[in-house]
Parts: C-alpha cells; structure tokens; sequence
C-alpha cells in the first residue's frame, strides 16, 4: 500500500486496518509458536530412547538374532561339525545319502567365509569406538576370535579329512574333544561381549535420557524468550503504526482547512466580477433585441453550411450501408468459428475421457506388478527356507521380482505421460472454452454494431432531411443577421469577461467540492 493510498483512507477505515494488523499479527505468532513446539515435542518424542524409532530398531535387531545366530558367533559350524561326526543319515539309516556329505562340507566352507567376512567388518567397524569400550574390542576381537579360528583350522584340517576317508571314530574323537573345547571358549568369549554389549546399551540409554532432558530444557527456554520477541516487536510495530496513523490525519486535517479557507476568498472575489459583468450584458441584450433584423449577411454563409452538411448526410449514408454488409459478413464468420470450435471441444474432451482410461490401466498394471513382487518374495523366503534345494526357485524369484519391479516402472512412467496429457488437454479445453466465449463476445459486438450502424443510417437521413428544411427558411433570415453584428460586438466582450469569471467560479467551486468531499471521506 502507498502513502497516498493510506492519506485517503478514511479514518474508520486506518482503525480497523490498525486492529487488523494487531489481530492478525497475533494470531501468525500464535499459530507459529504453537506448530513449532509440537514439531519440537513430535522430534523428541520420535528419538528419544523407547520411541517409536527406537523400538524399531531394536525390534529388527532382535528378530533378526532370534531368527539366525550371525556369523560373527560359530554356532551353526559347530552344528554342521556334529552332523558330520555321524556316521548315521538325517533318516537314521546306517549310510548317508549320496552327496549329503559332500553339502555339509561345502556349507561349512560356506560358513567359514562369512565369519572371517564378518570378522573384517568387525576389526574396521569398532575402531570407532571410544577408549572406554577397548575392553569390549579386545574381548570381540582376540578372545572370541583365536578359539573359533583354531576350531576352524583344525576342522578343515583334521576333522573334514577324516570324514572324507571315512574314519569316524577319529571325527568324532575331535568333535566332541578339542573342537567341543575351542568352540565353549568361543562361546564364553561372545557371551562376554554379549553381557557388556548390553551395559554399554543401558549406559547410553541413560545418557541419551539426559541429553533429551536438557535439550527439553533449552528449546522450553527458547520458546519463552521467542514468545517475549514477539511481543515486544509487536508493540514496537503497533506504536510506530499509531503515530503514523495520528500525523496522517493530523496533516491531512490541516491540508483541508486550508484550502477551505483559500477557496471561500476566492469565490467572494469572483462574485464582484460576476456583479459587474452583468450589468453590461444587460445593456448589450437590450441593443441587441433592436438589431436582430440585421442578421441576413451571416446566413449566406450559413446556406452554403447547410448545403454542405446535407451533401455529408448523403455520403454517411451509403458508407452505413457498406458498413452494415460488412459487419454482416463479419456476423457470419464468427457464428461458423463458434461452430468449429464446438467441435474441437467435443474432440478433446473425448480425448480426456480416453487418457483417464489409459491412466485406469497402468493403474492396475502398478497393481499387478505390486502383487507380482510380493509373490516372488514370499517364493524367495521359501527358497531360502528350502536351503540348497530352493536355490534355482529362488533365482526364478528373484528374475520375477526384477520383471514386476520393471512393470512397475513402466506404468509409473506411463502414468507420469498420461497426468501430462491430462494437463495439456485440460489447458486446451480451457483455451477453448476462452476462444468461445471471445467468439460469443465478437458476435454480441458485431450484432451492437449492425445496430449503430442502422442508427447512423436513420440519423443521417434525418439530418438530410433538416437541412433540406433549413435552405428553404436561410434565405428569409440572411437580412437580418447583418442588422446584428454591431451589436454582438459588445456582447462578446460582455460574454468573454462572464465566461472568464464563470471559469474561475468553476475552478473555486471544484476545489471546495473536492475539500468538502476530503473532509467527508475523512470523517
């Protein structure tokens, strides 16, 4: 808004645009202070420890520990040593099925290498631990590891072997002697780690408490102190707008008294002028009644006038007559465009019904191919679940999951064309409807137009027909225009000094009203 703008409202109105602005600014404060503290509260209460992102990191973490031991803890290769160690099939039967063994001895190299993987992860991963935690490195890393990789080593070398060749006394003497041994140190290493995994926990837990408690603290603080900014900006604002508003009216109080008085001394002084200008256009009348037979000279000139004019009256006359044929052709062009573009809005509409179906369609390939991706995880966990005999089912499952996932693609992309199709025939329906109403618009013009013309027509032959009239009644009035002209001489002057004082009454008189309407508007 402008300050001339703001100078001429009226005071009603810079009150309630005063309130306005309190009320206004208020509530923006409130609703933002209101939002910002439960952003705030909604962040706290979604990181703080038992939060919802807390509980369900620590629900995947336990699910995925109840679901299988990690590689990191060699469980499942002691496991597949005491399979091995049985000279017995998984039926019962006295001999093992043809290549039963040659599995379990490629699932514990399997399992071999994902422990030293895992191990290597450990080694880099937990150097970024503090100082405090070296005992828990120490115990994960040498106290945990040697024994598993002795009971690795002599497996692969003593045990496996003897399997091979048969010799299961020899086996099962070093399953359950020194590989039963290496693999309860492993054990009660991870249980260590396991025991002061949990401590640490609980200790960060209780710091983590602590740290959500202060920064409650601050923000709380900050909050009060926002809230006081506010207020004091808003009382700083509204008394700079209170002043402001105050000269504004004051000023423009002043402004208007004194062109009020200005004016009124005007107008006394013109209306002395008014006085004696009328004096002498009363004598001038009074001559002027004596000589009116004096007017013939001036009409010669006036005939020649009147016969021009009727000449033009003519001429006008057929030009309204072109002007309406054209206006006419104009009138028809325009109802055939309406038609044309009638159609062409028919057209694109049906092309907008036909997109929606397309978009109906990818829409429920997305849907497929949802359902699709489902099923071939679910196929995938069987397959896993299936263990050696599933591996083919699941390489089946998973070209099925990346074929849903491309399907799935393909009708988002298609959906994306179809939305930008959509839009583009949503503007052309609306340009239509636009060219439409533009045409409806021109037709009402051009009918409007018919019809000036037919008036111009009819005003012209009138006109004709006036000035036809008016040669014939010239000639009786030419004598006494002459007898006039002495006598307009001094009623010229007279007419030139009224009207200068009548323009300065017009000018006085306008700026009283303008003031008069000022002070009004103010009030």
């Amino acid at each position: 808004m402008s300050v001339d703008t703001f100078n001429h409202m009226k005071i009603k109105s810079k009150l309630s645009l005063l309130v306005g602005l309190f009320v206004l600014g208020f509530m923006a404060f409130g609703i933002v202070t209101y939002s910002t503290m439960n952003t705030l509260r909604a962040t706290l209460d979604n990181l703080k420890v038992n939060g919802p992102k807390y509980k369900e990191i620590v629900q995947s973490k336990d699910l995925i520990a109840d679901i299988l031991p990690p590689p990191e803890y060699i469980l499942e290769a002691y496991m597949v040593v005491l399979q091995m160690a049985d000279e017995t099939n998984r039926a019962g039967l006295s001999t093992r099925l043809p290549g039963e063994r040659e599995s379990l001895i490629e699932k514990s190299v399997r399992l071999r290498k994902e422990y030293f993987d895992r191990h290597n992860f450990w080694m880099t991963d937990l150097q970024s631990l503090p100082p405090s935690a070296d005992k828990l490195k120490t115990t994960m890393l040498d106290d945990s590891y040697l024994p598993a990789k002795d009971f690795l080593d002599v497996r692969d070398t003593q045990f496996i072997p003897a399997v091979q060749r048969g010799d299961y006394k020899t086996a099962k003497a070093l399953a359950y002697g020194v590989l039963r041994q290496k693999y309860n140190a492993h054990r009660a290493a991870i249980d260590k780690v396991v025991a002061m995994a949990n401590a640490r926990n609980a200790e960060l837990e209780r710091g983590a408490k602590v740290d959500i408690n202060a920064a409650e603290s601050v923000i709380a603080a900050r909050i009060n102190t926002l809230i006081t900014l506010g207020v004091a900006i808003i009382a700083i604002v509204a008394l700079g707008v209170g002043w402001f508003l105050s000269r504004s009216i004051s000023n423009t109080l002043n402004e208007t008294a004194s062109a009020l008085s200005a004016t009124s001394t005007e107008i006394a002084s013109t209306i002395e002028q008014h006085e004696r200008t009328a004096m002498h256009q009363s004598a001038a009348v009074n001559e002027t009644t004596t000589t009116m037979d004096e007017l013939d000279a001036s009409f010669n000139q006036t005939a020649e006038m009147v016969k021009t004019a009727a000449d033009t009256a003519r001429q006008a006359v057929s030009v309204a007559d072109n002007g309406i044929r054209t206006v006419q052709q104009t009138l028809d062009g325009m109802l055939s465009l309406k038609d044309k573009v009638g159609i062409i809005a028919e057209q694109i509409l049906s092309l907008s019904e036909q997109t929606s179906q397309i978009s109906t369609i990818t829409n429920l390939v997305s849907d497929l191919a949802n359902q699709t991706n489902m099923l071939a995880l679910n196929a995938a966990v069987e397959a896993a679940r299936a263990g050696e005999h599933g591996k083919g089912f699941g390489v089946v499952a998973a070209e099925i999951r990346k074929l849903a996932d491309e399907s799935k693609k393909s009708a988002e992309r298609i959906n994306a064309l179809v939305e930008d199709i959509q839009k583009a025939t949503n503007s052309t329906v609306m340009a239509t409807e636009e060219g439409t109403k533009t045409v409806e618009q021109g037709i009402m013009l051009a009918q409007e137009t018919v019809t000036a013309f037919n008036g111009v027509t009819a005003s012209s032959n009138t006109a004709s027909d006036a000035a036809q009239q008016t040669l014939l009644s010239v000639p009786q009035q030419v004598t006494a225009v002459k007898q006039v002209l002495s006598s307009m001489d001094s009623l010229n002057k007279g007419a030139k000094e009224t009207a200068d004082g009548l323009s300065q009454t017009r000018v006085s008189v306008e700026n009283l009203r303008e003031a008069a309407l000022r002070l009004k508007r103010m009030i």
